[in-house]
């Protein structure tokens, strides 16, 4: 079965190749402070929540459960200053994870997680930021 904790670091390492986001890719949440630019606006940002996976328990045609096999679901949330920054950093992670192939398994859209259109605005944070969280399924072989 595939080691969850080298399938994260294959996601991180692919999300630090964005342009302009490098240093600010986080795993699980931000460490230290927000990241921001001189007028206190935040910078845009990408934190990524994955757990352990969990195996398919898929019966194949053969009548035979897959053992190697393990389903790594996982979520990014973009963030940014303001909805079109969010949207940008959005774009971009698709672009590098949509398809991104780890440990034999391909990145796909996460077919049971929700799908949020548009930025959500967080008023309770300062300074103000947008999010947009992206749901992924990764199934390795």
């Amino acid at each position: 079965m595939a080691d969850p904790i080298l399938l994260k670091d294959a996601i991180l390492a692919a999300l630090r190749g964005i342009a302009g986001i490098s240093g600010r890719v986080y795993d699980g949440g931000v460490t230290g402070p927000i990241p921001t630019d001189k007028a206190g606006f935040v910078l845009p940002y990408v934190v990524l929540f994955a757990g352990i996976g969990d195996n398919p328990r898929e019966t194949t045609a053969e009548g035979k459960t897959p053992t190697g096999a393990l389903v790594f679901d996982f979520q990014t949330t973009c963030v940014g200053p303001g909805t079109a920054q969010t949207a940008g950093v959005a774009g971009d992670v698709r672009k590098i994870l949509l398809n991104l192939t780890v440990a034999k398994g391909t990145v796909r859209k996460n077919p049971d997680g929700f799908d949020q259109p548009t930025p959500i605005r967080g008023e309770e944070l300062t300074p103000v930021r947008y999010m947009l969280p992206l749901q992924w399924r990764l199934i390795t072989n």
